[in-house]
């Protein structure tokens, strides 16, 4: 458990410091369904931004509310800016583990789930924190053998979301007393759905981290969408959606490619004498071509993707490519999940995480961008607006 402590720290720590991106000049090509406009907006809130957040940023949107949310495990507290009057609500929060929580937004009532499996709610947004519910007081939950996902790395997006209903990542519970984990390594539940109010709780899905993504290094799903009584997950490496319905708990597959992805990923190859794993992980990141999760903006009905094509290890010039070099490619789907547009981004990341909606496009967070003091922060986003031809 210590290893594998130890990698999820170096990795969130890679994460942080690799998220700067670069902005660089659009490629000219015609584009089949929109015209596309392109720019850099600011953002200004007055909080302090200065300590560190985790990467469990989720965005809860529904008919009148468009929040996202920030964990500070450092201070520990919570702030939830809303989108459309660019107001900051701090919450504090206990939360020693420094531990990604799952938000959920009900009316005026803002309740949390840590990994320890238990809800918190804030009544009417207030400071006082009150223990809603504990998890493993739910037999189904007990006796399932799983717990809150520790390693919530990228957020969720939650779109509305029926009354009382949460979503979140569940994983295999570690049996100190046995040494081992609770369930089989490669078949356990990945999501569950609990109803607060009831109490009910379902799992569905299967968890694809042991099965498909140990080949494959670092490259993972890192955020999943919840609409309605839907859960939407992603595989990063073939490009597949399934959309699983929680009534009757059937899954869809749909696998939607890029115009780009034009060579299969290679699984990673490990040296015999096992050093410099980490930076052999890296470097097939770095060089692969994969799939980032599915975004949803309600406003327009579409579906958005980023994908990265491969890339070479060294550049015309002969100089090593570095994340700065990554293209980024923005797929457009409509509400069957069938490719309508794919447009080159003018930023180059090696990933973009986390998109947000506006009412003709998306925003996309440039963090190196942003400046930050201890009376605000100052959000650079760019800003894509798809128009009808």
């Amino acid at each position: 458990m210590k290893i594998l402590k130890y990698f999820l720290i170096y990795y969130l720590l890679f994460f942080f410091f690799s998220s700067c991106s670069s902005l660089k000049d659009v490629e000219t090509r015609q584009f089949s369904k929109f015209n596309y406009e392109f720019d850099t907006i600011s953002k200004v809130y007055h909080s302090d931004f200065t300590k560190q957040y985790t990467g469990g940023i989720d965005v809860l949107t529904d008919f009148k509310t468009n929040y996202v949310v920030y964990n500070f495990c450092s201070d520990n507290t919570i702030k939830i800016i809303n989108h459309l009057n660019d107001s900051v609500l701090i919450l504090n929060q206990f939360n020693p583990d420094c531990k990604e929580v799952n938000t959920r937004i009900i009316g005026n009532d803002v309740y949390v789930i840590l990994n320890s499996n238990k809800v918190y709610l804030y009544c009417d947004k207030s400071q006082n924190k009150e223990l809603a519910l504990d998890l493993m007081d739910i037999e189904k939950f007990k006796q399932s053998g799983l717990t809150v996902e520790w390693n919530k790395r990228g957020g969720d997006q939650h779109v509305n979301i029926p009354k009382n209903n949460f979503y979140f990542r569940v994983n295999q519970n570690y049996d100190d007393s046995l040494g081992k984990y609770s369930n089989d390594v490669s078949n356990y539940p990945a999501f569950a759905k609990l109803n607060i109010q009831s109490k009910e709780i379902d799992f569905y899905g299967k968890t694809p981290y042991f099965s498909e993504y140990r080949e494959y290094g670092l490259i993972s799903d890192f955020y999943d969408l919840y609409i309605g009584d839907s859960i939407i997950t992603c595989n990063s490496i073939s490009g597949t959606i399934e959309v699983i319905n929680t009534l009757n708990n059937q899954s869809q597959f749909y696998t939607v490619k890029s115009k780009y992805d034009t060579e299969p990923i290679e699984k990673i190859v490990y040296p015999e004498d096992n050093k410099n794993i980490n930076d052999v992980k890296m470097k097939h990141w770095l060089l692969s071509p994969y799939y980032e999760s599915l975004f949803y903006n309600p406003f327009t009905n579409y579906y958005y993707r980023i994908f990265h094509p491969k890339m070479d290890e060294l550049n015309e010039k002969g100089l090593l490519n570095t994340e700065f070099d990554k293209k980024c490619m923005l797929m457009v789907l409509n509400s069957k999940f069938e490719l309508i547009d794919e447009v080159l981004l003018p930023i180059h990341k090696l990933q973009i995480l986390k998109l947000y909606p506006t009412e003709n496009g998306v925003l996309i967070s440039l963090p190196d961008l942003g400046e930050v003091s201890k009376d605000k922060i100052d959000f650079k986003f760019l800003k894509i607006s798809h128009l009808k031809k």
